[in-house]
């Protein structure tokens, strides 16, 4: 797949660029970073992120100055418009991922009854 910029799909804040890359540099033999939709339920998509030391033949490879996230290109689609961004909250410092399309749920929006409260 051809590169892309990373602005054209995703979009990712100077501060977690800086994170992202400062962690695939601590890393031998790691070439960048995945980023997977990790499961969806009542409260929307969950996302995840793992090294990549191989690019994968179904892979989009998305660039930012030195930094290359890769995401299968199957589900590029439902990441298009997701913004990563980075707290550096001292007590739990965390990546943040806000895709503005994606549905948030809720109650009653599945068949977990149990899984909300009132």
């Amino acid at each position: 797949m051809p590169i892309t910029q990373i602005t054209d799909e995703i979009k990712v804040s100077s501060l977690a660029a800086e994170q992202l890359q400062a962690i695939v540099n601590q890393e031998e033999g790691v070439i960048g970073i995945r980023i997977y939709i990790a499961g969806s339920g009542c409260s929307g998509m969950s996302y995840g992120m793992t090294y990549v030391a191989e690019e994968g033949k179904n892979d989009a490879v998305l660039t930012q100055g030195d930094l290359k996230l890769f995401v299968d290109g199957e589900i590029l689609q439902y990441l298009k418009g997701t913004e990563i961004d980075f707290k550096d909250d001292p007590a739990n410092p965390s990546f943040v991922f806000s895709n503005p399309t994606a549905s948030s749920g809720g109650c009653g929006s599945c068949s977990s009854a149990g899984s909300c409260s009132s």
